[in-house]
């Protein structure tokens, strides 16, 4: 577990870099650093599982709000970095959200579990 939580502070840390260029830039930094934040915690054993159960709901929010990007789907919208047009930026905001949501589920329900096993 150590090492996943690891794994996915540095994948998110990462994406939230990436995001420092785009136009806006505070929304999506902010999510994905809130989320590498958990994981990093995790990383050390310290959970948090109120603010895990928060942004899940945010993220479960943004995924609810971003979801008819999901028809948009295609491999076009991942085949280059650059943004070609509005539409592949929304495709691949709204899969960042789902995998922050799934991550943080994730992080929430070992949080209980750990809880549970005390």
């Amino acid at each position: 577990m150590k090492f996943f939580s690891f794994l996915a502070f540095l994948l998110f840390v990462s994406a939230a870099y990436v995001q420092l260029n785009d136009p806006d830039p505070y929304i999506w930094a902010s999510l994905y650093t809130s989320i590498a934040i958990l994981s990093l915690a995790t990383t050390f054993n310290y959970q948090l599982p109120s603010i895990t159960l928060i942004l899940t709901f945010i993220y479960l929010f943004a995924v609810i709000c971003l979801s008819p990007n999901f028809l948009n789907t295609s491999l076009e919208a991942f085949s280059s970095i650059q943004m070609k047009n509005q539409q592949h930026e929304l495709v691949r905001e709204t899969w960042g959200v789902f995998i922050c949501f799934i991550w943080s589920s994730y992080l929430y329900s070992m949080t209980k579990n750990t809880s549970k096993n005390k």
